[in-house]
This record gives C-alpha cells, sequence and structure tokens, in this order.
C-alpha cells in the first residue's frame, strides 16, 4: 500500500502542477528524495532498535499526511511539503516491514520471502499508472493523491491489525 503513494507521486507530481499552473514541477520530486534520502540516513537503524511494525506505522502515517497535504495543497510550497512527507514516509515502510518479514521466516526460505515481497511493491508500482491515470482523467490529478493517501491509510490499518492477529494466535 505504501508504494501506491510513491508511484503516484511519481508519475503524476509534475501534471498536477501543470494542471494548476505552478511551476517549478521538478522540485517535488527533489523534495520527494530529500525526504527519502534524509529519513533513511537518520532512521535507517530504527527497525533493529524499536521493531519493524512500529517503524513502518509511523512512516505510514507520515506518508499518510503528505499524501493528503498535496491533494488538498492551495499552492505549491504545500505541494512541496507534501512530496517531502510522502518521500520520508515511504523510505523506511520497505526495511522495516522486510525485517518483520525474515524474522517470520525459517531462514532456509527467507531469501523467497524477500522476493515475494518485493514482488508486491513492484506491482503496486506497476499497476498505479495505469489505474490513476484513469481516474485522473475522470476526478482530476488532486485525485491521485487522494488515493495515496487513502492506500498509505490501509497499509496503516493492516500493518497494525496483522500484529494484532499473531498475538490472538500465539496466545491460542
Amino acid at each position: 500500500m505504501q508504494g501506491i503513494g510513491f508511484a503516484a507521486l511519481g508519475a503524476f507530481f509534475p501534471l498536477y502542477f501543470l494542471s494548476q499552473g505552478w511551476s517549478h514541477a521538478g522540485l517535488g520530486l527533489s523534495f520527494f528524495g530529500v525526504g527519502f534520502v534524509a529519513m533513511r540516513l537518520v532512521c535507517g537503524h530504527l527497525p533493529d532498535r524499536i521493531g519493524g511494525r512500529r517503524v513502518a506505522a509511523l512512516s505510514l502515517i507520515v506518508e499518510t499526511f503528505g499524501q493528503f497535504l498535496i491533494w488538498l495543497a492551495p499552492g505549491p510550497y504545500t505541494a512541496f511539503a507534501g512530496a517531502f512527507l510522502t518521500g520520508g514516509g515511504c523510505s523506511m515502510v520497505f526495511p522495516s516491514m522486510g525485517t518483520e518479514v525474515v524474522k517470520r521466516i525459517p531462514a532456509h526460505l527467507r531469501g523467497t520471502a524477500i522476493g515475494g515481497f518485493a514482488a508486491f511493491q513492484d506491482l503496486a508500482y506497476g499497476a498505479t499508472g495505469p489505474i490513476a491515470g484513469v481516474l485522473a482523467d475522470h476526478a482530476g490529478y488532486p485525485s491521485v493523491f487522494l488515493i495515496g493517501g487513502v492506500a498509505a491509510t490501509l497499509g496503516l490499518w493492516m500493518a497494525m491489525s496483522s500484529d494484532a492477529g499473531r498475538h490472538q494466535t500465539m496466545s491460542n
């Protein structure tokens, strides 16, 4: 679910800016990149320290806020802030959830598990463009970022509820 906001921003941010008559759309992609890299540099150790699920949840909250900020942006500076937050939020979800996958899988299946895990992220990247393009044609470019925010919210719910189900299974 995290990959939808990532792909939406990469594919539609410049088109959104053009549709609004705003300049410097490329800066949005730069803000996204700076947020992404900065978060990895500053917080890369946190999945091992405080747990992958917790870091992923916090990251998805940040991504959600960033996507909704772009969706509602009254001007380019708000959209730039949303791009920065989206980048920061997207940055740590994959490595955080990857640590959770590795913990649950026997050592001899970890490569397969990570490959499957990565395939779902690739699927999100590949499917977002065409699906969001149809949505943008019918509802406008801002709707793409609304969907990115909703997807990140659903990802947050999935990450949190999967932990609850694991505890119930362990206690039975």
